[in-house]
Formats: C-alpha cells, structure tokens, sequence
C-alpha cells in the first residue's frame, strides 16, 4: 500500500497532484518489467533451428490510447507468426501443417501470455509501490 502524510490542505493537493503526473509513468514501467516477464518466457519456448525467430522477439515502450495504457510485444521476424501457429503432430494448423521442433514449441507467445495474465495486476502494483517506496 502507498500511504503519504500531508499536514495542511496545500501539501495534500501537491501530493494528489504528483501522484496523477507520475503514477501513469510508473504504471507503464512496471508494465514494460511484466511484458520483459512475459518476453524472456516466449524466448525459451520459441522454436530454435539457428535463432534468428528467438533473437528479433521484442517488448515496446508502453504508449498512451485513448485512456488505456498499452505494451506491445511479438517477434518480428516475418515468419513469427506461422510457426507460432503450426502445432506438432499428429495435430495440424487450419491450413492442414504441423512441424516437429527439436527445441521449442507452437504457441511460444500465447502460452506465456495465458501462463502469466491472472498475476499481472498484483505485479504491476507490487511493483508500483516498490518504485514509491511504500510509505512516505
């Protein structure tokens, strides 16, 4: 929890003020650490024949829309996509593929995402209050 003690009107008023200036800000580095999470998860689990796929995987500045506060992260090598979508056998893609991967696997991304989405809100506060220090 972050408590703040304030004495007289004014300073109360600065501290709301601060706060509604830098707690967008922390909230968007906390959510860059958890997209980095997220990130070095989705790298263990890509699909390595020499590494190129595992090496462009990238996690973006979090960036204001509207009145949300987004991340974006993925791979960008031009076939990330379809390898995280080919299953192994005997299942196949819905354009009737699968592939073998002697290290890694299909869903490399998702699976990540899925695997950490019920902490993310605890790690984003916990990380929060750890950047103001708790109680000041």
């Amino acid at each position: 929890m972050i408590t703040k003690r304030v004495r007289s009107p004014e300073e109360l008023i600065e501290a709301l003020s601060r706060f509604q200036r830098t707690v967008p800000e922390a909230v968007k580095r906390a959510l860059w650490l958890y997209g980095r999470l997220v990130m070095n998860d989705a790298q263990r689990q890509v699909p390595v024949d020499y590494g190129f796929l595992r090496a462009t995987g990238y996690v973006n500045d979090p960036y204001d829309e509207a009145d949300r506060i987004c991340l974006e992260l993925g791979f960008y090598a031009s076939y990330a996509a379809a390898v995280h979508d080919i299953p192994e056998p005997p299942m196949k893609s819905k354009g009737g593929r699968s592939a073998h991967h002697e290290h890694g696997k299909w869903h490399y991304l998702s699976d990540p995402l899925d695997q950490h989405q019920p902490e993310m809100v605890r790690f984003i506060v916990e990380n929060v209050e750890a950047m103001y220090g708790g109680e000041e």
